[in-house]
């Protein structure tokens, strides 16, 4: 028997048409609009293609437990660093807009490998002095010539007095891309020097300690 060869043979899809046949670049587009709950499946679709590009580090460092899902999707929380994952955190960079340093992670190096000119740092936490190899009066202002920070945390009532809290405030007007900060355990000597800052910032959100309202939104 012979087949016609007509329009409609000619139109009809080949047998191995799959979505997964999109080009990776939309392949990976698509991902960076998904919520969380869908994202991971989105990735374990495609794992078993060559799609994904740098996509795949996400789902790599969470099926071998190396990381949390809600800790690299939407935004990516560093809540350490190593040499061996410091250049898959820099690949897993440029698919978010935010970086958070946690409590530990203050090394500006490290920091500078993984960041990408297009993420925001929000830092989740401040340093004592036995956490930094540089001197704090030198960390700040390094802090503030390398990196966009967005968010800054000064949250631990152990570095709430002092040197520490000082250093932080005299920094507030070095970070001109401060949008959010949170001073919950700022020392009360330091709050008149931070809504002085505050007046003149563009701040849109602060968070306050028990000496004034816990916490609002600036308008």
């Amino acid at each position: 028997m012979v087949r016609p060869v007509g329009k409609a043979a000619r139109r009809a899809k080949p047998p191995n048409s799959h979505p997964r046949n999109l080009p990776p670049p939309l392949i990976q587009l698509i991902a960076t609009f998904l919520p969380a709950d869908s994202f991971f499946n989105y990735l374990r679709a495609f794992q078993w293609t060559h799609s994904l590009g740098d996509l795949r580090h996400f789902l790599t460092l969470v099926n071998e437990g190396i990381v949390d899902a809600s800790d690299v999707w939407p935004e990516l929380h560093l809540r350490w660093v190593d040499a061996a994952n410091v250049n898959k955190f820099h690949r897993m960079a440029k698919f978010v807009s935010v970086v958070h340093a946690h409590d530990g992670v203050f090394d500006l190096d490290w920091l500078e490998r993984i960041l990408t000119p297009a993420n925001a740092l929000a830092l989740q936490a401040w340093p004592s002095d036995v956490d930094l190899s540089i001197p704090i009066q030198d960390w700040g202002p390094q802090l503030a010539r390398r990196m966009r920070v967005s968010h800054l945390s000064f949250a631990d009532f152990g570095l709430s007095g002092g040197s520490g809290g000082g250093h932080m405030v005299t920094l507030l007007p070095e970070l001109p891309h401060l949008r959010s900060l949170n001073v919950e355990e700022l020392d009360t000597e330091f709050v008149d020097d931070v809504f002085d800052f505050v007046c003149c910032s563009k701040l849109t959100r602060l968070t306050l300690g028990s000496y004034s309202v816990r916490h609002f939104t600036l308008k």
